[in-house]
């Protein structure tokens, strides 16, 4: 599995996804237009929460990149994270977020809870953040 750091290294690749999973109450922040990043033949799913995954949908959907805002409105990535892993998914999650000042503190507590996970933070352009 390539592991991905950020937005750049991993929007070549985007052109090669077969099925997204968009997880959020409401349109990812700007400065991610999945639309303009996915192939028109990529299924894009949407949950609208992380308690709404179980392992059938991670089965029947097979993502292969999982989308969701760092904050939600009742959740958050970690929770993304920790619900992906419990479910048995097993690939790329990109957490879309604001510029942190330590996004590397962020990253490093998601990817010790969920070691299986390849997972990204995915900053937006500065003011882009709703």
């Amino acid at each position: 599995m390539t592991k991905f750091s950020n937005i750049d290294p991993i929007a070549p690749s985007l052109t090669a996804l077969r099925s997204v999973l968009l997880i959020t109450s409401q349109d990812l922040p700007c400065g991610i237009d999945t639309a303009r990043l996915l192939p028109a033949e990529s299924k894009l799913s949407v949950l609208s929460q992380p308690a709404d995954l179980s392992p059938e949908h991670i089965r029947d959907l097979a993502p292969d990149l999982v989308l969701a805002p760092l904050i939600g409105p009742t959740w958050d990535g970690l929770d993304v994270a920790i619900a992906l892993a419990r479910a048995g998914y097993r690939g790329r999650l990109g957490i879309v977020s604001p510029r942190l000042p330590r996004q590397d503190l962020v990253l490093r507590e998601m990817q010790a809870l969920c070691p299986a996970l390849d997972i990204c933070l995915l900053p937006l352009p500065d003011g882009a953040a709703k």
